[in-house]
């Protein structure tokens, strides 16, 4: 059974920022987790992803992992730079430190499956590359696929352009629209009959080739044939080996991504957008399926985090917990900290077709409490579907822990609301934050 999931999008924009360095934090105090019901019969035997690129056209610059995972180094620096450096400048502060999407649900058997990214302290739950037919994937696959593809909005226009004057051989396209990962591309060997990047189809044919005017685009079912002035398109999946981030047995799961973004004289200018196209490759579905977008979102002082959303629009924000960030940091905003929010626009779809948007935004903080890091499938998937550690539902009020009503959105409230629900109006402690907007449930 294959499932597509329709593809949802993200954008990310970030607000008043100063001249200093971030500093950021993983989780700490990690105790030891042994391996559990992961099989590795089951499994790959691929390596994890070590490709990264930069998506940094505008005012942002944004690092993207090939492993799920993205916005941070690897090793523990923050790389979402806004405004982002001049060529042999001082980098600038970064107001995110990580995120990726977690996917969980049930099988018919009445197993917990899931797939989730972190920082990779504890293992990888994804790998580079798309799975076959039978939900499968070898190593030789993955370290093919160990890699992003980025075109340009400038190559594209120059491609049109050209086209237009006359027919264009191989040799003529620039190498970026040449090797676009799309299908059925004869110039990209590693595709094949996959159905994967998408492209305007200008010569109708149903497969991509550049040499009959076909081009890199953003969603083919855009009404115009829409790209972006930067296009960075990778894929990987959560079945080239046993899952050491969750423990949990693995979906066959494959994710094909497209960050874009553009540069613009507004606000788009410190945006950074992104589209996800899941897939189910396994030969079961899944029942009471989430998927969320995770987030550690550090502004300055790791320390002093609040975070609130919008139910309407699907926002989440990260702002700072005081006037003065800093605390036990050497390098912090000082007196004007910044705000940042991640819009979840557009959700998976449920059943009947419907757009199920954000249906939940929950968080957790940096430590291994009842309301802390999760470190296990369970506390995954309970993150993704409205539960603490502990099985306890999210409540209403105070730090959202052990309360009478229960709720799917945390701090809703705007933080200069006395009489409303936010961090700020609960005083609550603030601290390393991390949140999920997640959507659900859903048949997958």
């Amino acid at each position: 059974m294959r499932t597509i999931i329709r593809k949802f999008s993200l954008a990310v924009a970030g607000f008043c920022l100063l001249n200093t360095v971030i500093q950021a934090k993983e989780n700490i105090g990690i105790p030891e987790k042994p391996l559990g019901n992961s099989e590795k019969v089951a499994a790959g035997d691929c390596t994890p992803a070590s490709s990264s690129i930069d998506l940094d056209i505008n005012n942002v610059r944004a690092r993207l992992q090939n492993g799920g995972d993205m916005w941070w180094d690897l090793i523990n620096t923050a790389k979402y730079e806004i405004p982002k450096s001049l060529p042999g400048q001082p980098e600038n502060p970064s107001s995110l430190f990580a995120g990726a999407v977690w996917i969980g649900g049930i099988d018919a058997q009445g197993q917990l499956k899931v797939a989730a990214a972190t920082y990779r302290q504890s293992g990888n739950d994804f790998f580079p590359g798309p799975l076959d037919d039978n939900g499968s994937i070898e190593d030789v696959t993955c370290k093919q696929w160990d890699k992003h593809f980025e075109v340009l909005g400038t190559e594209i226009d120059s491609f049109i352009s050209l086209y237009a004057a006359a027919p264009l051989s191989s040799t003529q396209i620039a190498p970026n629209i040449l090797n676009w990962p799309a299908y059925g591309n004869p110039y990209n060997a590693n595709v094949g009959n996959r159905n994967m990047a998408p492209f305007a189809d200008v010569d109708g044919n149903g497969l991509y080739d550049p040499t009959g005017g076909d081009y890199p685009i953003i969603d083919e079912n855009c009404a115009k044939f829409t790209y972006a002035d930067q296009m960075i398109w990778w894929v990987y999946n959560d079945k080239g080996n046993i899952h050491t981030e969750t423990n949990a047995t693995a979906i066959g799961m494959e994710v094909q991504t497209l960050a874009f973004a553009f540069k613009t004289n507004d606000e788009i200018n410190d945006m950074t957008f992104y589209k996800y196209k899941l897939l189910n490759k396994a030969s079961v579905p899944l029942d009471s399926a989430f998927m969320g977008q995770w987030a550690d979102p550090d502004l300055g002082c790791y320390t002093d985090d609040y975070v609130g959303c919008d139910i309407e629009t699907g926002l989440g924000v990260i702002y700072n917990g005081q006037a003065i960030d800093g605390g036990a940091c050497a390098l912090n905003y000082g007196n004007q900290p910044p705000y940042l929010g991640i819009d979840y626009f557009i959700g998976p779809l449920d059943q009947n077709g419907n757009q199920l948007g954000m249906s939940s935004f929950l968080y957790y903080v940096n430590d291994f409490s009842v309301i802390g890091n999760p470190e296990g499938a369970s506390d995954f998937y309970g993150y993704l579907s409205g539960t603490w550690k502990d099985n306890t539902p999210f409540t209403e009020g105070g730090n959202a822990y052990g309360g009478t009503t229960p709720t799917k959105f945390v701090f809703p409230d705007d933080p200069s609301d006395n009489n409303g629900w936010s961090e700020c109006a609960a005083n609550d402690v603030f601290s390393d934050k991390r949140f999920i907007q997640s959507s659900g449930p859903f048949r997958l």
